[in-house]
């Protein structure tokens, strides 16, 4: 996300998908300029460093993903309400994004910055910025008064096509995220693609994220290994609850310089590799990871709206088997990964593939 210089009260922001925009309005300028926003470039999307990843996978900030919501509902005509709403989903996230839910919450759910958020901005600078300039603090903390923003899955929204297009930009060579982001628009309160070929590109390419990064079991299992690892330094008091509030690095740099066993050997396991086998009868681990999937809506040639896996019976498929998969959860053991086995081609069949 580039911030190109601006005059004197006017931000121009430049994203890879989403293009040009010029930001005139104050109270996204302010917004924009809070330390509770300016603090999510130190908050990785994915969750788990880039160090300890164990992958090429190219991570992005929660600011940039913040901004790039807000840029698609602009870019959809939403109001100015939904716009500051948009920019501001994300604000009350922990370190670790989602990996905090997993320490403080639930794991499956991924719930605990939904639950918080109400909370976070009644007690932020934000809340005063929002309330100066005529907005109901209520309202822009509930995502779901805002239709574009925020839908339950599968369907839709600005929240879920943004972290999806913006992994594909990073991450893949295959479909281009501009083209799919040029093919949306708003249509009767909700955001559809205008012709079937990039509602089918956007949903094959969202299942295949769930499948092979955001609910493979290699990632899942690093989100497990971090989460776990910051309950002990949290149970032994190298970290405080507050610190949750902090960012990304500081938290790692406490991890790492904590000198304890336990908190180590998590951290040598997630930078050096592991291999994970499993087992359903005895498991020492037994983990139900959220499963994310849509179901693209959009225009056929008469004008009317369909949504994908009523018209494609291939991508119905993909759902149902990814779901079923899914639910199996992850129940095994972890140990440490020699020179013979490979654990990214895991294919959840029982065994380790080389």
């Amino acid at each position: 996300m580039k911030i190109i210089p601006h005059e004197s009260n006017i931000i121009r922001k430049e994203d890879p998908i989403y293009g040009k925009t010029r930001i005139k309005e104050p109270v996204l300028i302010e917004i924009l300029n809070s330390s509770e926003v300016l603090r999510l470039h130190y908050i990785n999307q994915f969750g788990v460093p880039q160090k300890y990843q164990g992958n090429n996978v190219i991570n992005f900030s929660r600011y940039d993903h913040s901004v790039g919501v807000f840029m698609l509902l602009r870019k959809l005509n939403a109001s100015l309400e939904e716009q500051v709403a948009g920019l501001t989903h994300d604000v009350s996230h922990r370190v670790f994004s989602h990996i905090s839910d997993w320490v403080l919450g639930s794991q499956k759910n991924e719930d605990s910055q939904d639950k918080t958020h109400k909370e976070f901005l009644y007690d932020s600078s934000l809340k005063k910025i929002i309330e100066q300039h005529g907005f109901n603090i209520e309202r822009i903390a509930n995502h779901h008064s805002f239709p574009l923003l925020e839908r339950e899955i599968p369907e839709l929204c600005a929240d879920r096509i943004d972290y999806c297009l913006r992994e594909l930009y990073y991450n893949q060579v295959l479909v281009d995220p501009k083209v799919l982001a040029d093919s949306l628009i708003s249509y009767q309160g909700k955001i559809i693609f205008n012709d079937i070929l990039p509602a089918s590109f956007f949903g094959f390419s969202f299942m295949n994220l769930q499948n092979t990064h955001w609910g493979n079991i290699n990632k899942v299992i690093r989100y497990y290994l971090l989460a776990d690892t910051v309950k002990a330094a949290l149970r032994s008091h190298k970290l405080r609850s507050r610190d949750l509030w902090k960012t990304d690095q500081y938290i790692v740099e406490i991890l790492e310089n904590s000198k304890d066993p336990k908190i180590i050997n998590k951290l040598r396991l997630l930078e050096q590799g592991f291999q994970f086998i499993e087992d359903q009868e005895n498991p020492e681990i037994d983990i139900k990871n959220k499963f994310r999937y849509v179901n693209p809506a959009f225009l056929d040639k008469k004008q009317e709206v369909k949504y994908l896996m009523d018209v494609n019976e291939n991508y119905k498929k993909l759902v149902e088997e990814s779901k079923e998969s899914n639910k199996r959860g992850i129940r095994g053991k972890i140990i440490p990964k020699n020179n013979e086995t490979h654990y990214d081609n895991y294919d959840r069949t029982n065994k380790i593939t080389a």
